[in-house]
């Protein structure tokens, strides 16, 4: 009982932080950030981790700090005590939907996930398209700028020549790049959480009620997700994603431990958590990819927002504009679409050109 009334009061203070305005009238939380509220009085909550408002709060019970932590590790790969408050608290408060055209709605999936909105935003560009490119830098070249880079099938560098760069990249990659520029605006320092990603193939018999996606209590992982589920009529074998995220303060030595180990170690890490709800899945199993994330996302470890919450200007150079959700340090797809909009238009307008009306619609 006392699990259950902890999950009810969490719950009842999501509500709250919910409905919540500050003095500017703006939602305490939104998604994308830029439409917070920038009242002190919730920002306050970025001093301190999301462990220590569970611990004044006397939430203390083992499932309630697992059902949380398993949000911050998912959003954010990192435990309690590395997350801010505010970013904790924003994981379950920010996501609204009160739109007639979303009622009774609360997700929108597809089979290959974000894959499926590239396609989509692909097919209506009118682009090229350059394919293993590796971009090396980004210099000025007069009125204009140029992106070298190398030409991964030639083995060969190359140069591209334009009015204007958009630098989708993490933020200490966007530093490699622009050092031969100058003048550059100062980039925020985002810690970054390493994960392990598996696809399990599999063949077993169909049945109809499992699950999309399936979560382990108190395993380190995050579950997994049937890769088959949306893809039609069900099989005898698809695919299981396994993910687990390494939240730990020691991002560094993380990271070499997960070189360190080869794929027998990876892969037999995922089967022996899996076999956990499984314990059939070695016999059904007939193959292990495995990929190691050394950089997946940033991590809004206490302070993450810093002196200009809610995200920097996109224009870091003359003609060149940053567009990554290391910008308020938030691995969002909604948030990376905002900072992607917001530094297209930042540089059509310092370029000259009549951009029409913005893409960006009002956020209450």
């Amino acid at each position: 009982m006392s699990e259950r009334r902890e999950m009810e009061r969490f719950q009842n203070a999501v509500e709250r932080w919910s409905e919540a305005r500050g003095r500017d009238g703006k939602r305490a939380f939104t998604i994308p950030l830029t439409g917070a509220s920038r009242d002190p009085h919730f920002l306050e909550l970025d001093r301190i981790s999301m462990a220590d408002w569970l611990d004044a709060r006397g939430f203390t019970t083992p499932f309630l700090r697992w059902y949380v932590e398993y949000g911050t590790r998912d959003d954010f790969g990192a435990v309690l005590s590395e997350t801010s408050a505010w970013a904790g608290l924003h994981y379950f408060a920010a996501r609204s939907m009160e739109t007639a055209q979303l009622e009774g709605s609360r997700y929108l999936v597809w089979p290959e996930g974000n894959g499926w909105l590239v396609k989509g935003l692909r097919s209506r560009l009118r682009a090229r398209w350059r394919h293993h490119a590796l971009a090396l830098r980004v210099v000025p070249m007069g009125s204009r700028v140029a992106v070298d880079y190398l030409d991964v099938d030639r083995d060969e560098l190359r140069r591209i020549e334009a009015d204007g760069v958009v630098l989708a990249t993490p933020g200490f990659v966007t530093k490699r790049l622009t050092k031969g520029l100058g003048d550059v605006a100062p980039l925020p320092d985002r810690t970054t959480s390493p994960w392990v990603v598996a696809n399990v193939h599999v063949e077993r018999d169909y049945e109809p009620n499992r699950a999309w996606d399936s979560m382990i209590y108190d395993s380190p992982s995050l579950g997994y997700v049937d890769a088959g589920h949306q893809g039609g009529a069900p099989k005898r074998r698809t695919v299981l994603t396994h993910f687990r995220a390494y939240g730990d303060p020691d991002v560094a030595g993380t990271r070499a431990m997960l070189l360190g180990h080869g794929w027998a170690v990876h892969a037999g890490a995922v089967l022996d958590d899996m076999r956990t709800a499984h314990p059939e899945i070695v016999e059904q199993c007939r193959r292990v990819d495995v990929m190691i994330w050394g950089h997946a996302m940033p991590r809004p470890r206490p302070g993450f927002l810093g002196a200009d919450p809610m995200g920097s200007a996109p224009m870091i150079a003359e003609r060149v504009a940053w567009a990554h959700v290391d910008q308020t340090g938030y691995a969002l797809f909604e948030e990376a679409t905002d900072r992607g909009v917001r530094a297209a238009e930042a540089l059509g307008k310092s370029l000259g050109l009549a951009m029409g009306d913005s893409y960006l619609g009002p956020v209450t």
